[in-house]
């Protein structure tokens, strides 16, 4: 069953798994991209981290094949 939640008019409890639902679909959009931005910004950051490890890896490389001392 649900109930609405006092002084909360976009939402609802359900009274059998205590779950407390939001039924302002807009709101829960925003929150959605909100969420979707973030997991992006943090991609992007692997991202950058990833390309600095390898650039690291390239002149590592390029400095031991130009004073001839690879392993």
């Amino acid at each position: 069953m649900l109930v609405k939640v006092t002084d909360h008019p976009n939402l609802l409890k359900d009274t059998d798994s205590q779950a407390i639902l939001n039924t302002d679909l807009s709101a829960v959009k925003r929150h959605q991209e909100r969420i979707a931005k973030v997991k992006k910004e943090l991609q992007r950051d692997a991202d950058i981290a990833e390309l600095k490890s390898d650039m690291n890896e390239i002149k590592t490389l390029l400095r031991e094949l130009l004073t001839g001392q690879r392993n």
